[in-house]
Order: C-alpha cells, then structure tokens, then sequence
C-alpha cells in the first residue's frame, strides 16, 4: 500500500501467473507501478502491461519461465490496451498515438515488430483477438455509435463482417477453425445479443437456448 499524489492510500497490483505445480508467482513490476497480464498461450508465455506512475508511462511486456520478462517497443505509442497473443508469440491490441487520440488496432511479433492494421479509413479500430493463423479480429468505428466488426490476416488485410444488425456490433475472438465471436446491439427492448461468425454464417447465440434467456 502506498499514498498517491493526492494523499489517497492505493495498493499496487501485480500480474501473476499460476500453475498446479508451483502455485501463484508474483510477475513484479518494471517500474514499480501497477502490471496487469492479459493473456497465456499454450506454451506458458504471458502478455502483459506495466503502468508505471501514470498511463503514458505504460509498457507491454511478455515473461516465460525461462527467459523472464521482456518488453515489447511500441514506437510513438502514449497509451494502450494488449489483449490476446498467440502460439506464435505474435500479441494484439490497441495504442493511441498522443493524450486524447483516436484508437488503433496493432499486432506485434518478433520478426516484424509492432504495425498498425489501420488500412480501413475509420477513425477508431481496435484489435481483439487472434489465432495460432495469424487472423486478427475486433471492431472498427466512424463514430462511438457506429461500430463493425472486422477480420484482418496478412494475405487480405482489414476485411468487414457481415453485421448482424444495422447497430453496433464487434468481434471480440477467432479460434483455429477460423470461427468468430462476438456481440451485436439489437435494439433498446432486444438488447446485446451473441453472435457466431462460422464460414457465411452468422448465427444468434439466443436462437440455441431456452426463451428468456439473453447471451
């Protein structure tokens, strides 16, 4: 526990990882802030974010048992949010450019380093999910109220989903049979419905269970 810079008691939060084996390991902190991890693939390497003293001071980081932490460089980057990695060590998430600019969806792997998947025109597109093949799923918007869902893979780029509604609507994780996750508004007395992108597809999660009941 310690007093912020407003006299406030905080505690600091640490991403840890566990297994059944070894229990719960503190992944600690590179700069003595808060650190959050936000995913595990298959063969035990953590994505994760550092806080620091304030958001701009915020760095992604991936750790493994083996090699321990290591900090994954974002150029031009102030503030972001890395939410999945894959076998492939390949992470996606979103950045921000400056204090108050608009969303954009990255990946990162080793080869490459960090590229933007901002080849649609929209003002915000964030990146959600990705698979062991590289495809890369989230939502693009013109407007907080207009937002679609998106698949991106290195061969086509950025490429639309068909949308469930004429509201919003986002994906939000794609597993290795190319199949898509998501959620779509359907109106004030509908509500947000799940969704299911499977080849031409789009399947209502709510149609498989018994009324009354809202996914």
């Amino acid at each position: 526990m310690y007093i912020d810079d407003w006299g406030s008691y905080r505690v600091r939060w640490h991403a840890f990882v566990w297994d059944q084996d070894t229990g719960m390991q503190d992944l600690g902190s590179l700069s003595g802030g808060d650190t959050w991890a936000f995913d595990i693939n298959n063969t035990g390497w953590v994505l994760g974010q550092d806080y620091g003293s304030y958001q701009d001071d915020s760095r992604v980081f991936m750790w493994d048992i083996d090699d321990g932490t290591s900090v994954i460089d974002v150029p031009g980057a102030f503030y972001g949010r890395w939410m999945r990695l894959n076998d492939a060590r390949q992470a996606v998430g979103n950045t921000t450019g400056a204090a108050g600019s608009f969303p954009r969806a990255v990946i990162w792997d080793a080869v490459a380093g960090t590229r933007y998947l901002d080849d649609t025109g929209a003002h915000f597109i964030s990146a959600a999910g990705i698979n062991n093949l590289g495809q890369v799923v989230g939502w693009v918007a013109d407007s907080p109220t207009d937002v679609l869902p998106f698949v991106w893979d290195e061969a086509s780029g950025t490429r639309a989903l068909v949308s469930p509604t004429s509201l919003s609507a986002s994906a939000a994780d794609i597993n290795n049979l190319s199949e898509i996750v998501g959620w779509a508004e359907m109106g004030e007395l509908a509500g947000i419905h799940a969704f299911l992108w499977s080849g031409d597809q789009v399947i209502d999660l709510n149609d498989l269970i018994p009324g009354g009941v809202v996914l």
